[in-house]
């Protein structure tokens, strides 16, 4: 309990003092601007509901009326002219404030809480309790001018607006740009204090009554912190914000060290702060970027770079948010020396050269190349871009030295290459291939003009695939080289070599080797069934040797003029070729198939056959003509159209029958016998198959075609059998028939019926064709027979009785009375 008080005296005491001091302030800022306007400070304090606040005395001069109105908030100012204490509760709570003055009026308690308000000038002091609960409010005054008095939880004391929407905006390198907003409204100028910190500057604070500011003198790059307050006698909320300077530029150096792969790129360290630093080396075709170097450099070495290529370096200066660029410096790296020097010709005149291109400049900025020869004469210079030179108005037989340098971009030269030449004898004369076959080329030639004892002749021969060239000298004009590949293309160079070794400008040949024609076992030639026209498949293995792809011709067999393809086929190794187009079904061809090359083209000739497919179906019932023979026969006549051959030839046709009206006939019922029928009788089933052609026939023109008859008969039901198995058994009088008509391209026996499935036929059908065969005659006569025999026993058994019974009349016993005739008078 002690302790509870003497830490109560000891928070009144602080209070006091606080406010004492408040009010000295406010004196001395009167005193030295009577023109501002009063300043709101507040300050929020929340007290526990359950402590009691007792102040001894708080002395006022000149209160008239003090209501204190409480909302959880405190509000002490010495020039005050309403000051509003407001306090809320959700609980029971209990306020004591206790005022002591000289000139307090009323005192009103809501609460335990015990608020001191100090004022050598207060006008209206207003202290209101608002509770949402039942509270019990104690207010304790003593003074004599205190009108209202009313303590709540919380103090509060009015103070400026708070500062938002802060923006920090680098400048330039030097300087940052503020702005910044006030919340609320808020009437009457504010002034504003801002606070350089976090790095050194000309100006670390600085007043202003706008909303914003430049501030300058910053050093370049450096995150800098600026603190914003409004300052009007109290000072408001502070708000912090940081940003970056921008950093400065700098001015690089550029140099390729003379070298042909590398650039150094330096520079001077800026003034001012650098995070890092970025270089930038870039070509036309490449980009190399260096990244977040360490600020403490000031160089940087690119390596492996293209040869004769122009770069462009620019190094970036980085903090924090801001990338500075440096101005671009441009530089090249040094050209590669060209390749090795070849003699291309030499006469006695000229010599020509080539080299191998400068290597890795594919990615340069342009280059040629210098040519320097030198002679006893002197020396002479020719420029080119082209990698080979020729040159003239040399002494035969003269030693030279050639140096061939290349000269690249912004005037880079390397290192030459140089080789000694000594100009040639001249060439031979006519060189050409006086005798080729599939594996040998001989070449003969004319000596030279100049010629002289010793000299001798080198033949190089090359072709599209050789890996090394065949080299062979002789002393003769001819040479003939073996074992060649058929069909290849092959070059020659013959040259005159002096006695010392020199040699004369090459001269150059080519010509090729015969190709290699296919073997008749090695063309494979068949003609697919069932197609959607008529094709022949052709394969063969690629022969021997080099080809350019195969000329194919077919044409029909012993016929001029009678072309029906041409085309040409590249394939590789395995080779496969489809024709179907301008072909028949069923017909033999000619085919001839040569190998393409360079050289005499080889050839192979072969007959090749098409296949067939389903012959065409027909629904016209005029067609078809049907005559009943007799009892049980039936003669078909059929158009001539059935033996159509556009499908392929008719090798056979034959008729389907099926007793019953409206029958549906498949392909399945080419199986079914006459045989069958008897055994079901509800089987449609073949009656006759006959060949259209002799049993060897094998093309169209062996076989009847719809050309050659007007009519085709076909007698059902004649007991005859066809292909073996099937019986045209004799057909059921007074029953209902229906037929379909067969006809086949390709016919296939198993067991020794149709296949159907490997049959290829056409099956014609006509529902409306149904015939109904007479009764049998015999039949007939034997009922008539019959009918006049009982008519005959009825007559003779009517006779017989008449007879008896005529008997019995004139046998009549004599005790009848006669009968007497009575006549009439006349």
């Amino acid at each position: 309990m002690i302790l509870r008080r003497l830490f109560t005296r000891t928070m009144q005491w602080t209070l006091l003092f606080t406010c004492v001091f408040l009010k000295i302030s406010q004196a001395q800022n009167d005193g030295s601007n009577h023109t501002s306007e009063p300043t709101t400070v507040s300050t929020a304090v929340t007290l526990d509901s359950k402590i009691t606040t007792d102040f001894s005395t708080v002395m006022s001069s000149s209160i008239t009326n003090a209501t204190h109105q409480v909302t959880s908030s405190s509000v002490m100012s010495s020039p005050i002219t309403s000051a509003t204490h407001q306090v809320t509760s959700s609980s029971d709570s209990t306020i004591s404030d206790r005022i002591s003055s000289s000139d307090v009026t009323n005192s009103t308690s809501d609460a335990t809480l015990t608020t001191a308000v100090m004022s050598s000038s207060i006008t209206n002091a207003t202290h209101q309790v608002t509770s949402s609960s039942d509270s019990t409010i104690s207010d304790r005054t003593s003074s004599s001018d205190v009108t209202n008095s009313t303590s709540a939880a919380t103090l509060t004391t009015t103070g400026p607006h708070r500062i938002e929407n802060v923006s920090a905006e680098a400048h330039n390198t030097t300087a940052m740009k503020l702005r910044w907003t006030l919340a609320g409204q808020h009437p009457g100028n504010y002034t504003y204090q801002v606070q350089v910190s976090g790095c050194p500057s000309d100006t670390q604070s600085v007043s202003t009554e706008q909303k914003g500011i430049t501030i300058g003198g910053l050093p370049p790059g450096t995150n800098c912190t600026f603190t914003i307050g409004v300052i009007n006698g109290t000072e408001g909320e502070e708000v912090r914000i940081s940003n970056y300077t921008k950093p400065e530029t700098v001015q690089p150096n550029i140099s390729n060290n003379q070298t042909n792969d590398t650039i150094i790129v330096s520079w001077n360290r800026p003034r001012g702060k650098v995070e890092s630093y970025n270089v930038l080396l870039k070509s036309r075709s490449d980009i190399r970027n260096r990244t977040e170097l360490d600020p403490s450099n000031a160089s940087v070495t690119f390596i492996d770079l293209s040869a004769g290529t122009i770069y462009t370096a620019t190094v970036i200066t980085k903090s924090g948010p801001f990338r500075e660029k440096s101005e671009e410096k441009i530089t090249a790296t040094y050209p590669n020396s060209p390749g090795d020097i070849t003699v291309i010709t030499k006469t006695t005149d000229s010599i020509s050269v080539e080299w191998s291109p400068a290597v890795l400049m594919d990615h340069s900025d342009g280059f040629k190349y210098t040519v320097t020869i030198r002679n006893e004469s002197g020396n002479t210079d020719y420029i080119t871009t082209a990698p080979n030179q020729s040159l003239p108005s040399l002494s035969s037989g003269t030693p030279h030295t050639i140096c061939i340098k290349t000269t690249g971009a912004l005037g880079f030269e390397s290192e030459p290459v140089c080789i000694n030449v000594t100009t040639r004898p001249k060439s031979v004369g006519n060189v050409k291939a006086s005798k080729v076959s599939r594996t040998n080329i001989t070449w003969e030639w004319t000596q030279p003009p100049d010629q002289k004892v010793g000299y001798r002749y080198q033949l190089n021969l090359t072709n599209e695939t050789m890996g090394t060239p065949i080299s062979s000298t002789t002393d003769r004009l001819t040479y003939e080289f073996t074992q060649l590949t058929p069909g290849a293309r092959y070059n020659v160079t013959v040259t005159t070599l002096t006695s010392d070794g020199t040699d004369g400008t090459p001269v150059h040949r080519s010509n090729c080797t015969d190709t290699s024609g296919l073997t008749e076992k090695q063309l494979e030639c068949t003609g697919p069934n069932r197609t959607s026209s008529a094709q022949l498949d052709l394969k063969w293995q690629e022969p021997e040797g080099h080809n350019s792809g195969f000329n194919i011709r077919i044409s029909i067999i012993n016929m001029t003029d009678s072309e029906k393809y041409s085309g040409t086929q590249h394939c590789d190794q395995r080779c496969n070729h489809n024709i179907n187009s301008n072909l028949s079904y069923g017909t033999e061809y000619n085919v001839t198939v040569w190998t393409l090359g360079c050289g005499r083209a080889g050839s192979i000739s072969k007959t090749c056959k098409t296949g067939v497919t389903a012959p065409p179906t027909f629904t016209d019932d005029t067609m078809v003509n049907v005559k009943v023979e007799s009892h049980n026969t039936i003669l078909l006549t059929l158009d001539s159209n059935f033996l159509n051959s556009s499908k392929g030839p008719i090798k056979q046709y034959g008729v389907l029958v099926s007793q019953g009206a409206n029958p549906s006939f498949t392909p399945e019922d080419l199986a079914n016998t006459y045989n069958d029928w008897e055994v079901r009788n509800t089987l449609n089933y073949l009656a006759i198959i006959k060949n259209n052609c002799d049993s060897n026939c094998d093309s169209a023109k062996d076989s009847r075609s719809a050309k050659d008859s007007n009519s085709i008969d076909i007698r059902l039901g004649d007991e005859q059998k066809s292909l073996g198995e099937y019986l045209n058994g004799p057909l059921v009088p007074t029953k209902t028939y229906s037929f379909a008509i067969v006809i086949c391209t390709a016919l296939e026996t198993t067991n020794m019926r149709v296949d159907p499935a490997t049959s290829i036929c056409s099956i014609s059908t006509f529902p409306s064709i149904q015939t109904t065969l007479p009764q049998d005659p015999l039949v007939i006569i034997t009922a008539s027979v019959g009918t006049c025999g009982v008519l005959i026993l009825f007559l003779i058994i009517a006779i017989g009785v008449f007879i008896y019974l005529k008997r019995n009349t004139f046998r009549r016993p004599a005790t009848d009375t006669p009968l007497t005739t009575i006549r009439t008078k006349t």
